[in-house]
């Protein structure tokens, strides 16, 4: 893959009682990985979902992967699964045919049973499972296989796209900023598993939220951490995380089999921007003021050189202030030096209409 480096690679294997295992390379790690994969095998050999077994991180069992990340997972385990599961259902086409007496092409597989198309002629996948096992003299087709299949994919790459909006208020005495509304339109192609990709930007957007407003380590002058604990280090909650609107666009990408994309990082990357949107945020505040988040994007701003760069925060903001004059040479960067013009100003509510 050249956008995402890496391959994958699927081990199918299906036993005399038709219960298929999937032995994976790539690691789940609680985004839902194995469920949205054994949908994906279940939909193209066409049983159903409980009948499959994902087996992942055995280091005696599981092919070599290069893991999770970079949002690689479903579209690259995802494609191996799916080129997997189209050559295991081949062949259960060709035991079919061979005991229904129909050409393998004319058999099609649904709800876990294999019947002649346009007949009700048909046999269970189980009964197909114990005869290629039990009666394998029968099927020289897949003599050296079995009812297994194996499948490497390492496509070009791609990932989703997304839009973030945030209504936010920020109130000039204090610095605090409040959530008013939080919009995503997320396109991540086919949604294998809708409710895991909501849950998936749910989460994103939290950490984003976080990120841009909550999550930092201090650090007192002799170089103690002050926020030790999740008592001090404040990991947002449903108290500081609105409800999020999320609306689904569903473009098909042709660099990947099955017509997804990845989408793990889309809320994490999006939201904090949205949240510390430069040009919003600094109506609000003395013009010789640039806002950004923290910590420090990079963005589309220019930064001054370093030691000409100074910073400072409102009182009780988790908005970073940084004070230069048109000559990069520093303004002034106390709190106390800038909290009184703040307050002077005109309370200001950003806001957009989605």
């Amino acid at each position: 893959m050249v956008i995402t480096p890496g391959f994958e690679r699927v081990e199918l294997v299906m036993d005399p009682s038709g219960s298929l295992e999937a032995r994976i390379g790539s690691s789940p790690h609680g985004q839902g990985l194995k469920t949205t994969l054994a949908q994906l095998i279940a939909d193209e050999i066409g049983i159903a979902p409980n009948e499959i077994r994902v087996v992942a991180g055995d280091t005696d069992r599981s092919p070599y992967g290069w893991g999770t990340f970079a949002s690689r997972s479903l579209v690259i385990a995802g494609g191996a699964c799916k080129l997997a599961a189209a050559t295991l259902r081949d062949r259960l086409q060709a035991v079919a045919g061979q005991i229904l007496e129909a050409d393998a092409s004319d058999i099609e597989i649904s709800d876990g049973r294999a019947f002649v198309r346009g007949t009700d002629l048909g046999v269970e996948v189980q009964q197909l499972a114990r005869a290629a096992y039990h009666q394998s003299h029968r099927f020289p087709v897949i003599a050296e296989t079995g009812l297994s299949a194996v499948a490497t994919y390492d496509p070009y790459g791609t990932f989703s796209n997304a839009c973030h909006v945030a209504v936010v208020k920020v109130d000039l005495a204090t610095g605090q900023v409040a959530i008013e509304r939080f919009v995503v339109v997320e396109d991540a192609g086919r949604l294998i598993n809708p409710m895991i990709v909501e849950g998936q930007i749910h989460g994103g957007v939290a950490q984003g939220i976080a990120n841009a407003l909550y999550e930092k380590m201090i650090y007192d002058d002799r170089g103690n951490v002050l926020t030790g604990s999740l008592a001090d280090y404040p990991v947002p909650t449903t108290a500081e995380i609105p409800s999020i609107e999320i609306y689904h666009l569903e473009t098909l990408t042709e660099a990947s089999v099955t017509g997804a994309k990845g989408v793990g990082e889309g809320g994490t990357i999006g939201a904090p921007g949205a949240i510390s949107q430069y040009d919003g945020l600094t109506p609000s505040l003395p013009s010789k003021f640039t806002t950004r988040p923290r910590p420090c994007l990079t963005g589309n701003v220019q930064d001054p050189p370093a030691k000409f760069r100074s910073r400072g925060s409102l009182p009780g903001a988790d908005v970073e202030i940084v004070a230069y004059d048109r000559d990069f040479h520093p303004a002034a960067a106390s709190p106390e030096s800038y909290a009184g013009t703040a307050a002077r100003s005109k309370a200001a509510a950003i806001s957009a209409r989605v």
